[in-house]
């Protein structure tokens, strides 16, 4: 199952409380792949995960307010269970045109593979552990996981 999940460690680290896509994990959101995140990740079954998604389709799955640092939650408004909490809503995650992170390329080319404009978006990192923040924490990840993580 982890052929539907890949690492991103790309440019500049990222500074906050939340990964936007240069340290990345991404997931395929069309198959129900929360367990197996969490069990790469070594995270609670409860935690949720949030969606990345292109900018201009956010208004088409979710309703309510999204920005591009996922500060706030938004009500579903598909089905897609790997990027919504149980009680509905999922911290979204737009991703504008004008990105400069790789993140953008990436949406779009699974938007057009799949029709679907956004992944499963979590930081690239195992719990208890920093962030991977260069090509040996890329690797040592790689290691520990079994996820490719592309740089």
């Amino acid at each position: 199952m982890t052929e539907n999940i890949a690492g991103v460690l790309n440019g500049k680290a990222e500074f906050g409380p939340r990964a936007l896509g240069n340290r990345s994990l991404l997931a395929n959101p069309l198959i129900d792949i929360k367990d197996t995140v969490n069990k790469v990740k070594n995270r609670q079954k409860f935690r949720p995960f949030a969606p990345a998604i292109l900018e201009e389709f956010v208004d088409e799955y979710f309703e309510g307010p999204t920005n591009r640092y996922m500060q706030y939650t938004a009500k579903a408004l598909h089905d897609y269970k790997s990027v919504t909490h149980v009680d509905g809503t999922a911290r979204v995650q737009t991703v504008h045109s004008e990105s400069k992170s790789i993140l953008r390329p990436i949406l779009e080319e699974f938007y057009s593979m799949t029709g679907i404009p956004m992944l499963l978006n979590t930081s690239l990192n195992v719990r208890g552990l920093p962030m991977a923040n260069d090509h040996e924490d890329g690797i040592s990840f790689s290691y520990q996981t079994g996820i490719k993580v592309f740089k």
